[in-house]
């Protein structure tokens, strides 16, 4: 939690002569995420209670602006975070730090401090990770390690935030950190899916590679689809959606040469398609392609490992 809050909100200072101490500060609208923040964290580190303040700032039409913050009583334990994180009295990233402690608490800590998802139109756009206060050398080699510890490809903008634009990797990443979000910062978590209990059934295109042989098209694809429940299990699992996602199941570019199935797809599995694309980004015919890889011979219990 922490590590998430130093690449975030959080910052370490030391008076002369003193152990250092760690502090978080967030504006006024955010003061369920400030005293959530203080109850996890005081049960780890000694915190004081969060306190209001009142910063006069002429550039803004109010004149001021209105935060909580939290600091902890000096301790050792911080001025030796201060040398790890500040080793020459600016704050920095340290990679060898990062590497051991940057987890799925600590970027779900740090996007709940600074990341933003946008919206249009009700369709998720971007996610946004405001690291301008590093350097881009620093941010190259964040984005690297993101992408090392979890599968998820970051890029950098003209103004040095971290973006991430590929769906199916936004779908994944809110995915992971869902169970860390508080709810105060629903804003920044992906709308919950209502579906009708049925569907009617619907005329479609399937379309699979050719090294997938398919001789009687809507019964040999019903059959697939008949795993549907199955990779449904897999997504709603943890483990089953992460490996599927960092083995490249999300990431590559699924065959090229394909050929196309009409078929009438029944309600039943409308309903299936539909939770699967909700929770993946993945299509019909993407889909249906995976379920076709999961009836392979070993394929889920390597999954499930």
């Amino acid at each position: 939690m922490i590590t998430g809050k130093l690449l975030g909100d959080g910052n370490l200072f030391q008076s002369p002569g003193r152990q250092a101490r760690f502090r978080f500060s967030h504006r006024m609208e955010d003061k369920e995420w400030t005293y959530h923040c203080y109850h996890e964290l005081k049960q780890c580190i000694p915190l004081v209670m969060p306190k209001y303040r009142k910063i006069v700032d002429p550039r803004i039409s109010a004149g001021y602006t209105e935060h909580y913050y939290a600091q902890s009583r000096n301790s050792k334990y911080f001025s030796e975070l201060i040398n790890i994180w500040y080793p020459q009295g600016k704050k920095i990233l340290p990679f060898t730090f990062l590497e051991r402690y940057l987890n799925v608490l600590a970027l779900a800590w740090f996007y709940q401090d600074d990341g933003c998802l946008i919206m249009k139109d009700s369709k998720i756009k971007k996610i946004i990770l405001s690291t301008e206060c590093f350097s881009m050398e620093e941010n190259i080699l964040l984005a690297q390690l993101i992408y090392q510890n979890f599968h998820i490809q970051f890029s950098q903008d003209k103004q040095n935030r971290l973006l991430l634009y590929d769906q199916k990797q936004i779908l994944y990443f809110l995915h992971m950190i869902d169970p860390y979000l508080h709810s105060c910062m629903n804003r920044k978590r992906r709308l919950a899916l209502f579906l009708p209990s049925k569907l009617p059934d619907k005329r479609t295109t399937i379309k699979l590679p050719l090294s997938i042989t398919i001789k009687f098209p809507t019964e040999e694809i019903y059959q697939i689809l008949d795993t549907l429940p199955k990779l449904l299990s897999l997504l709603k699992s943890k483990n089953g959606y992460r490996n599927l996602f960092i083995n490249d199941y999300f990431l590559e570019d699924f065959t090229n040469t394909k050929k196309s199935y009409q078929i009438i797809i029944k309600g039943k599995q409308r309903v299936l398609l539909e939770e699967c694309n909700y929770i993946s980004g993945l299509n019909n015919s993407q889909i249906t392609e995976l379920c076709y890889r999961i009836n392979k011979v070993n394929f889920t219990n390597n999954l499930n490992k």
